[in-house]
């Protein structure tokens, strides 16, 4: 068992083979020492001592520090004393967040004396083979609204069908109601967005419309942050198991409507934490990475729309978003003009960007 370096910048310590520590100064250099002659570590862990993890990257908002995109079978322990700085806190709290996220696993521990309790913890923890939540069916709160929209697919024949939550819900609102008929207003398109809802939410209202009443030539999906919010829901989705809801609500939708284009959508880069990156954001950009393989570019097309709300730094814009989360009028307009060459391309009609509102 050697030490092979020590990084006292915010980079890696090499405290023994397979296990790395991540932060600032000698308090890093000191838990390795603890923990270096100990039998009872199990393989791929990470140390963190809380430390530098509120640094970014040079002209960018996003850490310097961030966790292996691919943190599955890696194991994080941190190490929170009560005198770790708040700042320095919510940093690395963010990044514990961010790695679990990902699919890592991790342990939180308030002292260095429990250390080693967290490390056999994850030596011994096995991953329990659960349904992904996020593509289990479940009904959401919103009963008056489904029974209309049922009603709507039963009397009409839609021409593009929208699936998604508040994000999309909010183009019936009055203030926005100009933008939807300016780019869907003569294209018979049917809004399915319903505020609040998850993926386990969309599929129940799949499962229960009269969905063989419809043709669509397009749909398009736009889901996945209230999945992944954990002020307002008792359990946030990784980043997988976000994804394999999208791609349960394709499956619908495909079975439904084989001969319908879809675009699905890259996830918002809004959250209610403010302009900056957090776990919020990188949870949904991998769960986006791994749905833009869903895409064939045939039947199935990945769009993405976020550098409109992003500053060069990554931080958002402020006149996109009124509570850094749902975009503003403003950031409806840029949504929906970025998509619209894709769209009048599927459908094969004039480009709705060229008409006067």
């Amino acid at each position: 068992m050697t030490i092979a370096s020590v990084v006292l910048s915010t980079g890696i310590l090499h405290a023994q083979e397979g296990v790395f520590l991540k932060g600032e100064g000698q308090g890093a250099f000191a838990l390795a020492m603890e923990i270096k002659d100990s039998d009872r570590i199990p393989e791929n862990v990470v140390m963190v001592n809380p430390v530098g993890f509120d640094k970014t990257a040079c002209n960018s908002v996003y850490p310097a520090a961030m966790p292996p995109y691919n943190p599955e079978g890696s194991n994080l322990v941190m190490v929170l004393e009560e005198t770790v700085q708040d700042k320095d806190r919510e940093a690395a709290l963010q990044y514990m967040k961010t790695w679990k996220g990902w699919g890592g696993n991790v342990a939180v521990v308030g002292s260095r004396d429990s250390v080693e309790v967290a490390l056999y913890g994850l030596m011994t923890k096995k991953k329990a083979e659960v349904p992904n939540p996020a593509a289990i069916p479940a009904r959401g709160w919103a009963k008056a609204r489904h029974e209309a929209k049922a009603k709507l697919i039963s009397e009409n024949a839609y021409k593009v069908i929208f699936i998604g939550n508040s994000i999309t819900n909010n183009m019936e609102k009055r203030d926005y109601v100009p933008i939807w008929n300016k780019y869907f207003g003569d294209r018979m398109a049917l809004n399915l967005g319903t505020s609040g809802y998850r993926t386990e939410n969309l599929l129940w209202e799949l499962d229960n419309f009269d969905l063989g009443r419809q043709k669509p030539e397009l749909c398009i999906i736009g889901i996945g942050t209230n999945n992944v919010d954990e002020k307002n829901y008792p359990y946030r989705c990784t980043s997988e198991e976000l994804a394999g809801g999208i791609k349960a609500i394709l499956d619908r939708v495909r079975t439904a409507w084989p001969e319908s284009k879809v675009i699905l959508l890259r996830c918002f880069p809004g959250s209610y934490d403010g302009p900056l990156p957090t776990s919020h954001r990188m949870i949904l950009d991998k769960a986006s990475d791994i749905v833009s393989t869903f895409a064939d570019n045939e039947n199935i097309f990945f769009c993405d729309v976020n550098h409109n709300f992003l500053n060069e730094d990554g931080s958002l814009r402020e006149d996109m978003f009124y509570d850094w989360l749902h975009p503003s009028v403003k950031g409806a307009e840029a949504w929906f003009s970025e998509m619209e060459s894709l769209v009048c391309r599927i459908l094969g009609d004039k480009d709705h960007r060229e008409v006067s509102e």
